[in-house]
């Protein structure tokens, strides 16, 4: 590998983890790292009739005898491909992938030698001096460009996240989720509204919990709690003893799924449908991700609160599968063996 270019042009909660990753990798793997905040015309064009082309990073690489494109896709829905982007790039990575999804879609099918799974991520801060706003162009494109960084920068650094393994432990559990106030939602709201029913009714369990959102209606409202900042969530999931986890919209891989296995928490949640052949294989994986039910769910936060040596296992288990597997720089260096190949 000789160089690998970033085109900073789309969402960088999407990017930034892979962004952070290829960047490290460079140092350790002996390649140029770019950033570019102009894609090239082909690629240009392509994202022009594009829609969703916030979730996507895409990147230039280099070799020493060839030149082509890859790029990355966070979007939530399992069968949701950009069809231009996947013309112009040699392989095209999914997050949440699902092979049935391909194969049984015929205009998908063609290209199916070319999507691959990657693993999940999550928004981390990128570094300002490689993404800081650019000085070029319209005063509303440099405003937004500055929203964007100034977003990113409350954000905590990998490092900042692995420090708080050390929080002490001062509850049995955490699950404070979004309230999403869309029609499209409803099963999802209804779902984490019934974990908080069944932590309600265990008096043994110190538990903290309920939705954060602008709009959270009806009886939702009864476990409205205020919003925090990304480092207090994360300190406040770290001094819990379990968390709990519940799969994103439309059935993705959640954000929290790697902060709470880079957090080394032991996880009581519900199955991982997106990209289970990659993370299925992992140690404690079913233990961990088989409980769709409510009452169930809950019942396995209350066994692993009563099993220490079960939680310090599992845990010091997740950290590991994190730091080998599903860190930025793990997950990129398996995409860096797989586009030299």
């Amino acid at each position: 590998m000789k160089s690998i270019t970033h085109y900073d042009v789309t969402n960088l909660d999407y990017s930034g983890y892979f962004a952070v990753g290829l960047r490290a990798n460079a140092r350790n793997l002996g390649y140029r790292y770019n950033v570019s905040r102009t894609l090239p015309t082909r690629l240009s064009e392509a994202a022009a009739v594009t829609p969703g082309m916030e979730t996507i990073a895409i990147f230039e690489a280099k070799t020493s005898d060839q030149q082509f494109w890859f790029c990355i896709d966070g979007h939530d829905i399992n069968s949701a491909y950009r069809i231009p982007i996947l013309e112009h790039v040699q392989y095209y990575f999914k997050v949440n992938y699902d092979r049935e999804a391909i194969t049984s879609n015929e205009e998908l099918e063609a290209f199916q030698h070319k999507i691959l799974p990657t693993g999940p991520s999550f928004p981390i801060r990128v570094p300002r001096w490689q993404y800081r706003p650019s000085l070029s162009g319209t005063r509303w494109e440099y405003r937004r460009n500055w929203g964007r960084l100034c977003h990113l920068s409350r954000l905590g650094t990998l490092e900042r996240l692995i420090h708080y393994r050390t929080e002490p432990k001062t509850r049995d559990v955490a699950f404070i989720v979004p309230y999403y106030n869309e029609n499209q939602h409803t099963q999802a709201n209804e779902f984490r509204y019934e974990v908080m029913e069944q932590l309600g009714r265990r008096a043994n369990l110190h538990a903290d919990y309920g939705f954060v959102g602008h709009v959270v209606p009806d009886k939702f409202k009864k476990y409205h709690v205020e919003r925090v900042s990304p480092q207090n969530h994360l300190q406040r999931l770290a001094s819990s003893r379990v968390a709990i986890y519940v799969r994103g919209l439309h059935d993705c891989v959640s954000y929290k799924f790697g902060e709470m296995l880079s957090l080394g928490l032991p996880i009581a949640g519900q199955t991982v449908r997106s990209n289970s052949e990659m993370l299925g294989g992992y140690p404690h994986f079913t233990e961990q991700f088989s409980y769709d039910e409510p009452d169930a769910l809950v019942d396995r936060v209350e066994e692993l609160i009563a099993d220490p040596d079960s939680r310090s296992s599992i845990a010091c288990s997740n950290m590991n599968i994190f730091d080998a597997h599903l860190s930025p720089v793990a997950v990129t260096r398996e995409i860096l063996r797989t586009i030299c190949m």
